[in-house]
Formats: C-alpha cells, structure tokens, sequence
C-alpha cells in the first residue's frame, strides 16, 4: 500500500508527490509557450523578456544601472548589457549615460514598453485564468505558501554553498 501525503483535503500517492518537479518542469515550459510570441509581436527572446518584466516591476523607481540589474536578477554583466540593446533597439529602453560615472549606463522604460505593460497584464490575466480554473482559494493559497516555501529552501541552500 501507498503512503500518502495529506494536504487540506487533497491526499496525493507518495509516488505522485515524487513527480513534483517535473510538474514545475511542465508548468514553467508551458507558460513560457504561452508568453512566447503573444508579447509585443516584436519577438522578445527569453533573456529580453525576463529583462523587461523586472524593469516593469520597477516602473516608477529611479532609473537603474545595468549593474544593479545584473546583481538583482543573478546575471552577468554582459547578458544584461546584450539584453539591454535589444531592448533599446525595439524602442523598449532608453540608455541613459550616468554624469561623471563613465562607462556606468542607466537604464529607463519608454512610454512604449510602458504602454506594453497594460497589454501585456491581459494577456496574464487570461492565462491565470486558465490556470487555476476549478481550483479553490484555499488549495491556491496553501499552492503558493508551499511553493514560497520550496523557493526560500533553495535559495537558502545555494547561499550556503
């Protein structure tokens, strides 16, 4: 016989609780399927996507240094730099020389990439929508605590290490 694990009133086969990260898995390729292409019609690779979503996140702060950037998203320098241009390129962004900084550069969100944004939160809406449809405001609540939860451990680790 199966142990099982309980959680509210949803009791999952151990053996299906072992799957866990491959549903992640799933979840994660199918939402990145669902914003690929559906943003902008102007073809935003993964990095330029991710790049001006935090940026979006950001709308209203003071214009950022591409070195902040990289530190707040775990990246490179030059990723962000190469995800910068682009961006810059498709009218998304400005780059800002910092006065007496030198080769620093801000960066700051056109009232494209602003206008971009609205559009943008009916797509996810939508998508959201579909996502939870017939799952209750508990399960989703105890979802999300668990995968804060799942995210806090990892990231704890790997400070660690």
């Amino acid at each position: 016989m199966l142990r099982t694990q309980l959680i509210s009133d949803i009791v999952l086969p151990m053996n299906e609780i072992l799957h866990l990260g491959d549903w992640i898995h799933d979840l994660a390729k199918l939402l990145k399927q669902e914003t690929d292409g559906g943003h902008t019609g102007s073809s935003l690779g993964q990095g330029q996507f991710f790049l001006l979503m935090f940026l979006l996140r950001q709308a209203g702060a003071e214009p950022l240094y591409q070195k902040q950037i990289a530190q707040a998203m775990g990246l490179n320098k030059a990723n962000v730099s190469r995800n910068v241009a682009r961006l810059r390129d498709k009218g998304l962004l400005e780059v800002l020389a910092g006065a007496g900084t030198g080769r620093r550069h801000q960066v700051r969100l056109t009232t494209r990439a602003l206008d971009l944004k609205n559009e943008m939160a009916g797509q996810f809406q939508s998508i959201h929508q579909r996502m939870v449809k017939g799952i209750d405001e508990e399960k989703l609540a105890v979802t999300a605590a668990v995968l804060r939860q799942m995210l806090s451990n990892l990231k704890e680790s790997r400070e660690q290490s």
